[in-house]
C-alpha cells in the first residue's frame, strides 16, 4: 500500500467497503488548498483519485451498493460513484443547513445504508434510506454543542417502551447519564450494576452497541471498559467491568503532556457478539466477555474495522484481517481432540511421510460399528475446513483437500457393509482412480485445486462418476478465492464473506474494476455447481450477458459507422475472440442474450458491433425489433420473410410502419420495398383491405403513412388485385343475377389473363348459381342437410335440418346433387343426373351421393329396394361396409346382417360389433384362433362394455400361451 502521510486520514467509522472492498482517504482540510480524495483497493493499489471541492465532510462511508456517501457540515449528504465522481445529494432539512452538522453516524436499516446526524443546535436527524430519503427527527433537548458525548444507532426494536416506536433509536451518552432518544420520545437509561464498587469517571468515552443489538459497550474516561445487557424495563444490566488504567498509560505513553488523552482509545468496535476491539495509536487490543486479552502491536498508525467474521486492521502500509478461528478449523487443532476428522487428517500425514502409524489413527475409525458414517463426517469436515482456510494458509488447504481425496478409497470399502445401510454418500466427491488432485503445482501466490480429465485405462477403478455438489462448490470456489487474493486484483475474501457477499455481488465489484476474466472465471464457477438458490441460478444463466453488456459500456464512442472502420474492426474482432475463449454459447440456458448487448451497444452508439451482436442472436423476433430500432426496415423485412411466421411479419415490421405517428419511410419507397416480398405485400393488403371492410366506413388504420401506401399501391396497375375484388363482390352479394354476372366477368377477365384453372372455376361457379336460380324459380323442394354434419350416433348420414326446402343458393355441387336424389321424384332425378353430367362428378363419388340420397329420400320402399340391389350387386358400386354402416345409421339392423355375410373376415367383426352381435363377433375370432382379432374387438369394446372388453383380454392370453 501507498505510503500515507499523517496528514490523511479517513472520516468516520466505516470508510472502507466490507467484504475486501475500496478504501476511501480524504485528506484533512486545509485553508491553503482543497482537500483530495483517494480512492485504492484493499490491496493498495491506486483507483481513482479526485479533489474535494464542496462543503468539508464530517463523515464518509461506502454504502451497501458501494456508492461513496460524504455527510457535509453544511447539511448534505453526497453521493458519488466508484471513481469519486458526483452522483446525486440530498438535504438534511433547512434546521441542518442552517445550523450545520457536526457528527454523523451510517448504520444499515432494512438492508439499506442510513445515515443519522447531529447539528449544531443538538437536533438529531436521520435519512433511513439513501435513494429515497425520507428525514425523520429524533426527540432530543440535550445541550450537545461543545460538550463531550458519544453516541450510537441501533436499527432493531428496542426493548421496554420503545418496542412500539417505528425506525431506529440512538443511545447517547452524555456526561454521566445514558440516554435512549427515539422518534418522539426520549427517556434516561438507568444502570443496574451488581457490584457494590463505585467507580469514578467524568464521562463516557466510547460507547458501541454488539452486532445483534443486545449488548453495550461502554468505555469510562477512568479507563474502565463495561458491558452492559440492554433489558425490558429500558435498563442496562452490567456483564463486565474491566479495568484497562494500568495496561493502557503502560502501552499510551503516559509521559506525554497530554498523556490523559494518549491513554484513550480511539476506537471500540465489536467483533462479534462477544468479542470487543480497542483502538489506540498504534496498537489494539482485544478482549472477551471472559475478560481474556490480546495485544496486537504496530509500528504506524492504526485503524479498525468490524467484518462479518472478524476484524480488519489497516496501517500506512498494511491491510490484514483479524479472525476467531473458525469452528471448522478449531475441532481439527484443538489440543486433545479426537474425533474422525483428526484421525483421518493424522492418518494422512502419517502417511505422507511414509510412516506406518497411518493405520494406527485409522484403526479408531475402521473398526468402529458407525465406521461408514464416521468417514462420511472426516471427509465433510476436512472439505469445509479446507473452505474455512482461505487467506490463511494454502498449504492447509493442500492437505485437507488431499486428505479427503485420502479417505475416499477407504469409504468406498466402508460403504458396502451392512452398517452403512442407511448412509447417503451424494454429498462426497466420487474421485475415481484418474481424479488427482496435483499437490505439486500450486503457485505461492494463489492456490488452485486442479482436477485433471479422468483417465481412460483406470475407468474399472471408478467409484462413481458424478462429482457431488459439496466437493464441487468447495474446489471450485476455493479457486476463486485463490485467484482473488492477488495483490493486482486486491480482493481477499474469506468463505464467511464470501457467502455474506454472495455472487451478484461480486459480479458486480469485478466488473466495476474491468477483472473481466475473473468474472468469466465467477459464472463459470457457478454453471459447474448444481445449486437452487435463485441468485446462483441468475448468475449461472445472465452472468455472462452482464459481462459484455458491461464490456460494451466500456469501449470508447464509435467515431464511425462504416464496418471498414479500423476501430470497429478490432472490436469486432475482440468480441469474437471473447466468445471464442469463454465458450459463449447463444441459446441455451448458461449462454448469452445477444439482443440484451445489441441493446446496450445501441444505446451507447456502437451501431457496428449491434450488427454483429444481432446477427448472433437465434431469436428472429428479438432480430427483427432490434433491426427496426436501427431503422434496417429492409433487413426487418428481409427477417421475417425467411422465418415463414406471418404473425412476426404483420406484428413484427409491418404494423410498426403502418401505426407509427411520424413517417419513417416515404410511401413510395416502402411500395417499392413491399414490391421486393411478395408475401409481405400480399399480407400489407390484406390487412390494410381487411381493416377497410371491417371499419364499414372506410377508415384506414392509424398512421399517416398507411393511407399514403395504399393509396400509392392502388394507383398501380395490378389485374390480378381487380380480379380478387371482383370476385369477392360476388361472392358477397345476394342477387343470384349479379352474382352471375361477376362471376361470367371475372371467368373472362381471367381467360384474357391466360389463367384457365381459375377461369373454369369461376365459370363452374356461374353456372351452379345459374342452375340454383331455375330451381328456385321452379319452386323445386328437396330436404334440406348439410353433408359435413352428422347427426348424433351417426356413422354416414348427414343431419337433417329441413324436411323439404327449397333453398339452393350457396348450395356445392356435392349437396345439391344429394339433394335431388333424396327428393325421391323422377323430375328430381332428371335434375340430378342433369347435375352430374354438367358437373362432370366422378362415378365412384356419384354412387356414394346416391347411396346418402336414397337413405334420406322419404319415398322409402323404392329407395331402400335400390339400396339393396346396390347391395347385392355382383361388383358393389360402394363398399359394403359403409352400406352396412347406412343401414344401421337407419335403424335396419336385419337387413345389415344379411350383407355382413358377405364381408371380409375383419370388416365382419367390426360390422357385428356395430350392430350389436357382440358375442358373435367373439365366437368367430375365437374359431379363427386369432389374437389380433380379439385385439380389434377389445379395442372397439374398451370404452362401452369393459367387463366385455377385459374378458376378452383373456381370451387373448389364453390364445397367445397355447401358441406359443
Amino acid at each position: 500500500m501507498k505510503q500515507l502521510s499523517d496528514d490523511w486520514f479517513a472520516i468516520g467509522q466505516s470508510y472502507f467497503s466490507g467484504c475486501g472492498g475500496l478504501i476511501a482517504f480524504l485528506q484533512k482540510p486545509k485553508q491553503s488548498s482543497n482537500s483530495l480524495l483517494f480512492i485504492t483497493t484493499a490491496s493498495g493499489k491506486p483507483f481513482a483519485e479526485s479533489t474535494w471541492k464542496d462543503a468539508p465532510p464530517v463523515a464518509i462511508s461506502w454504502s451497501n451498493d458501494e456508492e461513496l456517501v460524504v455527510v457535509q457540515k453544511s447539511g448534505y449528504a453526497t453521493i458519488l460513484n466508484l471513481n469519486g465522481t458526483f452522483n446525486r445529494r440530498f438535504s438534511f432539512g433547512k434546521d441542518a443547513e442552517n445550523s450545520q452538522i457536526i457528527d454523523a453516524k451510517f448504520f444499515s436499516y432494512e438492508g439499506r445504508t442510513a445515515v443519522a446526524v447531529i447539528t449544531g443546535n443538538s437536533q438529531i436527524f436521520i435519512a433511513t434510506s439513501l435513494e429515497r430519503p425520507r428525514i425523520l427527527a429524533v426527540a432530543s433537548e440535550l445541550p450537545l454543542v461543545n460538550r463531550p458525548f458519544v453516541w450510537h444507532v441501533a436499527s432493531s426494536p428496542a426493548p421496554g417502551d420503545f418496542a412500539t416506536l417505528k425506525g431506529p433509536w440512538i443511545l447517547l451518552a452524555f456526561d454521566k447519564h445514558i440516554h435512549r432518544l427515539g422518534v418522539g420520545k426520549a427517556t434516561k437509561v438507568v444502570i443496574q450494576n451488581p457490584s457494590s464498587q463505585e467507580i469514578r469517571f467524568s464521562n463516557y468515552h466510547r460507547l458501541a452497541i454488539s452486532p445483534n443489538e443486545e449488548m453495550v459497550a461502554l468505555y469510562l474516561d477512568c479507563s474502565v471498559l463495561r458491558v452492559a445487557s440492554l433489558v425490558e424495563g429500558g435498563g442496562l444490566d452490567v456483564r463486565m467491568e474491566l479495568d484497562l488504567s494500568a495496561r493502557a498509560v503502560a502501552l499510551g505513553g503516559g509521559s506525554s503532556d497530554n498523556s490523559r488523552v494518549s491513554t484513550l482509545p480511539s476506537g471500540l468496535i465489536w467483533i462479534d457478539n462477544s468479542t470487543l476491539a480497542l483502538q489506540w495509536r498504534n496498537f489494539v487490543v482485544v478482549v472477551d466477555m471472559e475478560k481474556n486479552i490480546y495485544e496486537l502491536f504496530y509500528l504506524s498508525l492504526v485503524h479498525i474495522q468490524s467484518e462479518v467474521d472478524g476484524l480488519r486492521v489497516l496501517t500506512l502500509s498494511t491491510h490484514e484481517i483479524i479472525q476467531r478461528v473458525p469452528q471448522e478449523l478449531e475441532c481439527l487443532g484443538r489440543i486433545g481432540a479426537s474425533n474422525p476428522a483428526v484421525h483421518l487428517f493424522s492418518a494422512y500425514r502419517e502417511w505422507l511421510a511414509g510412516s506406518g502409524r497411518a493405520h494406527e489413527f485409522l484403526r479408531p475409525v475402521l473398526t468402529s460399528p458407525n465406521g461408514p458414517r464416521e468417514m462420511y463426517d472426516a471427509v465433510v469436515a476436512c472439505l469445509r475446513a479446507a473452505a474455512h482456510c482461505a487467506l490463511t494458509s494454502t498449504d492447509v488447504q493442500q492437505h485437507l483437500l488431499a486428505a479427503a481425496h485420502f479417505a475416499r478409497g477407504f469409504l468406498s470399502l466402508l460403504i458396502t457393509s451392512p452398517s452403512a445401510k442407511n448412509l447417503d454418500c451424494s454429498m462426497i466427491d466420487s474421485f475415481s482412480i484418474g481424479h488427482k488432485i496435483d499437490v505439486d503445482s500450486f503457485p505461492n501466490n494463489h492456490y488452485e485445486a486442479r482436477v485433471p480429465s479422468q483417465n481412460n485405462n483406470n475407468a474399472g477403478g471408478r467409484i462413481e462418476e458424478s462429482r457431488s455438489e459439496l466437493t464441487i462448490q468447495v474446489t471450485t470456489i476455493l479457486r476463486l478465492l485463490n485467484s482473488l487474493t492477488v495483490e493486482w486484483v486486491g480482493m481477499a475474501l474469506t468463505w464467511k464473506q464470501f457467502e455474506s457477499l454472495g455472487p451478484s455481488a461480486l459480479l458486480d465489484r469485478l466488473l466495476a474494476r474491468k477483472h473481466y476474466p475473473l468474472a468469466v472465471e465467477l459464472v463459470h464457477t457457478y454453471q459447474k455447481l448444481p445449486s437452487k438458490i435463485p441468485e446462483h441460478i441468475q448468475v449461472r444463466t445472465s452472468g455472462m450477458t452482464r459481462i459484455l453488456c458491461h464490456w460494451v459500456k466500456s469501449l470508447p464512442l464509435a467515431q464511425s459507422t462504416s464496418p471498414s472502420d479500423a476501430v470497429n474492426l478490432g472490436i469486432i474482432r475482440r468480441l469474437s475472440a471473447i466468445i471464442d475463449r469463454c465458450g459463449v454459447s447463444p441459446g441455451a440456458e448458461s449462454g448469452v442474450s445477444f439482443a440484451t448487448v445489441a441493446e446496450t451497444a445501441i444505446s451507447c452508439g456502437q451501431r457496428v458491433l449491434a450488427d454483429r451482436l444481432i446477427e448472433l442472436e437465434p431469436r428472429v423476433a428479438s432480430q427483427i425489433a432490434l433491426l427496426m430500432r436501427l431503422q434496417r426496415y429492409e433487413q426487418a423485412l428481409s427477417r421475417a420473410v425467411q422465418s415463414g411466421d406471418m404473425d412476426l411479419m404483420l406484428s413484427g415490421v409491418l404494423k410498426p410502419l403502418l401505426e407509427g405517428v411520424d413517417s419513417r419511410l416515404e410511401p413510395t419507397a416502402l411500395s417499392m420495398l413491399l414490391r421486393k416480398h411478395p408475401i409481405a405485400l400480399a399480407l400489407y393488403r390484406q390487412y390494410l383491405e381487411g381493416n377497410m371492410n371491417s371499419s364499414g366506413s372506410g377508415t384506414l388504420p392509424k398512421g399517416k403513412l398507411a393511407s399514403q401506401t395504399l393509396a400509392v399501391l392502388q394507383q398501380e396497375v395490378d389485374p390480378s388485385l381487380a380480379i380478387q375484388r371482383t370476385v369477392r363482390e360476388a361472392f358477397a352479394s345476394k342477387e343470384p343475377a349479379q352474382k352471375s354476372d361477376l362471376l361470367i366477368k371475372a371467368t373472362d377477365a381471367y381467360r384474357q389473363m391466360k389463367s384457365e384453372f381459375l377461369a373454369q372455376i369461376c365459370e363452374e361457379s356461374a353456372k351452379l348459381v345459374n342452375f340454383h336460380r331455375r330451381l328456385e324459380e321452379q319452386q323445386v323442394t328437396a330436404p334440406y342437410f348439410r353433408l359435413d354434419e352428422r347427426s348424433p350416433g351417426s356413422q354416414v348420414l348427414p343431419k337433417l335440418i329441413e324436411a323439404a326446402a327449397f333453398r339452393w343458393q350457396g348450395t356445392p355441387v356435392n349437396t345439391t346433387y344429394t339433394r335431388l336424389v333424396a327428393a325421391g321424384t323422377p323430375a328430381t332425378d332428371r335434375l340430378a343426373d342433369n347435375v352430374r353430367r354438367e358437373f362432370k362428378i366422378p362415378e365412384t363419388r356419384v354412387a356414394y351421393l346416391r347411396l346418402i340420397g336414397l337413405a334420406l329420400s322419404p319415398n322409402k320402399s323404392s329407395a331402400w329396394t335400390e339400396i339393396e340391389r346396390m347391395a347385392f350387386a355382383k361388383r358393389p358400386a360402394v363398399p359394403l361396409d359403409v352400406i352396412v354402416r347406412v343401414f344401421v345409421d337407419s335403424g335396419r339392423q336385419q337387413q345389415a346382417a344379411d350383407i355382413i355375410a358377405k364381408l371380409p373376415l375383419e370388416q365382419k367383426v367390426k360390422s357385428l360389433i356395430l350392430i350389436g352381435r357382440k358375442e358373435e363377433a367373439i365366437t368367430l375370432a375365437v374359431q379363427e384362433r386369432s389374437e389380433p382379432l380379439l385385439y380389434l374387438i377389445q379395442r372397439l369394446l374398451i370404452k362401452t362394455d369393459r367387463p366385455t372388453a377385459d374378458r376378452v383380454a383373456n381370451l387373448r392370453t389364453q390364445i397367445s400361451s397355447l401358441s406359443s
